[in-house]
C-alpha cells in the first residue's frame, strides 16, 4: 500500500541504513498509534505515498498503513535532524581547521624564509593564523576565531587546572586561547569583544590586550610584507592534495577550505614548492621541513567534528 518514490527514500536513508531499521521498525513495532491522523505525520510538500486507499478495508490493515506512514515519518525527522547536526559539526571542524593550518603556514614561513625566531616558535605560530585571519580574511575572521576558541575551551576542560603543561613547546589550550582573543581584540575591539566575552576577559584585559597586541600585529606586516606576492600575482609553488580514500576528508573539502586555504600559500614568494595535504589516518596536523609539506590527519578533523556539539567551559 506504500509506495516511497527512489529520490525521497534516498533523502530518508541520508547515506546510511535506514531502509533496514525501517524494515525492522514495521515488522516489529506494536507502539504506533493506528487512529493517528494523517496529516499529524507531515513528511514534505510533495507526496510521497501512492496508496490504493480503497483496497484499506480493514482494521488490521489501516493499523498497518498508519504504522508504516509513522515510521517512515519518524525516519525522515531523524535523519533530518541528523543531517543538520551533521553540518554544523562540519562548518566547525572546517572552521577550526582553517585557524589549524594557517599555524603550520605560519610555520612553514617561518622556516623556508629563515625568519627570526625570537620566542617560541608555537605562540609566533598561532600569533600568524590570528594575524592572517584579521588581516587577510576579515570575512571570516570571527567565525573562525570563535571556533578555534571553543575548541581550545573544550580541550583544557578535559585537564584538571592543576595538570595543565608548563613544559614543552606549546602552551596549554587554555593560554593559547587567551592569547589569541588578545590578539584579535588588538586588531580591532569592536569586531572581537565577543571573544573577550566568551573568555571572560576583563575592561583591563581589553586595554592590555589592545596594547601588547598591536604591537604583535605591526610586526607581523613589517616581517611578511617583503615575502608576499606583489599585487595581482599568485605564487606557482603551492599544492594542496587530498586523500582519495577518505570519505571524511572528501567532504570537508567540499566546503570552502581548501579554496581558502590554497589563497592563503598563494600570497607568498615561496622559492621551492609547498604542499598542504589532508590525509587519511591517525595524527593531529604539522609541518615538514624536508618534504615543505603540511599534513592535516582525518583524526583530527574528526575530533573537531565531536567537539562541535560540546558546551565550551569558562577557563579561570
Amino acid at each position: 500500500l506504500v509506495v516511497v518514490r527512489t529520490s525521497i527514500m534516498s533523502k530518508i536513508c541520508a547515506g546510511c541504513t535506514l531502509i533496514n531499521r525501517a524494515q525492522q521498525l514495521i515488522t516489529t513495532s506494536t507502539s504506533f498509534n493506528p487512529l493517528i491522523p494523517l496529516k499529524t505525520h507531515k513528511m514534505m510538500s510533495e507526496p510521497i505515498l501512492v496508496g490504493m486507499w480503497e483496497e484499506v478495508v480493514s482494521v488490521k490493515r489501516l493499523k498497518t498503513f498508519f504504522q508504516n506512514v509513522a515510521v517512515i515519518s519518524l525516519l525522515y525527522t531523524a535523519s533530518c535532524n541528523t543531517s543538520a547536526a551533521s553540518d554544523k559539526a562540519t562548518e566547525f571542524a572546517e572552521d577550526v581547521v582553517l585557524h589549524v593550518v594557517l599555524h603550520e603556514i605560519g610555520h612553514a614561513l617561518i622556516r623556508e624564509f629563515d625568519l627570526p625566531v625570537l620566542g617560541n616558535e608555537e605562540t609566533m605560530a598561532d600569533a600568524f593564523a590570528t594575524h592572517y585571519l584579521t588581516h587577510h580574511l576579515p570575512d571570516r575572521a570571527l567565525d573562525v576565531l570563535t571556533a578555534r576558541i571553543s575548541s581550545w575551551q573544550v580541550e583544557a576542560s578535559e585537564v584538571p587546572r592543576n595538570k595543565w603543561p608548563v613544559k614543552g613547546e606549546h602552551s596549554s589550550d587554555a593560554r593559547r586561547a587567551f592569547q589569541t582573543v588578545a590578539l584579535s581584540v588588538a586588531a580591532d575591539r569592536d569586531k572581537y569583544s565577543a571573544l573577550g566575552t566568551q573568555l571572560g576577559f576583563t575592561e583591563s584585559d581589553l586595554k592590555n590586550a589592545a596594547d601588547y597586541g598591536s604591537e604583535i600585529h605591526r610586526s607581523w606586516r613589517r616581517i611578511l610584507r617583503p615575502l608576499m606576492m606583489p599585487e595581482g600575482m599568485e605564487s606557482t609553488e603551492t599544492r594542496i592534495g587530498v586523500d582519495p580514500g577518505d570519505v571524511l576528508v572528501k567532504r570537508l573539502i567540499k566546503g570552502p577550505l581548501v579554496r581558502e586555504v590554497e589563497d592563503a600559500l598563494k600570497r607568498f614568494d615561496w622559492h621551492s614548492q609547498v604542499t598542504v595535504f589532508f590525509v587519511q589516518g591517525d595524527g593531529t596536523a604539522g609541518w615538514s621541513r624536508s618534504k615543505r609539506t603540511v599534513s592535516v590527519y582525518s583524526q583530527y578533523i574528526e575530533r573537531f567534528m565531536d567537539q562541535s556539539s560540546q558546551t565550551p567551559q569558562q577557563l579561570k
